[in-house]
């Protein structure tokens, strides 16, 4: 298929959905010819771009505010009780599994 740029046809109100279709109908059911011409265009026409990146900015920001507030929590969190650290504690688990997994001892 040749190269095609901007197409004069594309609306800047026409809903992703109906770009999306089009495009699949200009590359004859590729979906690679398809995601292709949606990117030319998206390229071009700042509404789709942001259309189509929106909930993957969405999701960044989200991740990146959880893991500073990991991050933050983590640095300031004090384990209960006062003594043990988390990897204290998980090796004490880790113990009592051991036990409760090993054979009974015959006397």
């Amino acid at each position: 298929m040749a190269e095609e740029t901007v197409d004069p046809a594309i609306d800047p109100e026409t809903p992703v959905s109906e770009l999306a279709r089009l495009a699949l109908d200009r590359g004859e059911g590729n979906l690679d010819e398809a995601a292709r011409l949606l990117e030319t265009w998206a390229g071009e026409h700042t509404r789709l771009r942001d259309a189509l990146t929106r909930p993957f900015l969405t999701q960044a920001c989200y991740q990146a505010a959880v893991a500073a507030s990991w991050h933050e929590r983590r640095v300031h969190w004090k384990p209960p009780g006062g003594t043990e650290t988390g990897a204290e504690a998980r090796a004490g688990i880790a113990s009592e599994e051991e036990a409760l997994s090993a054979p009974p001892s015959v006397s």
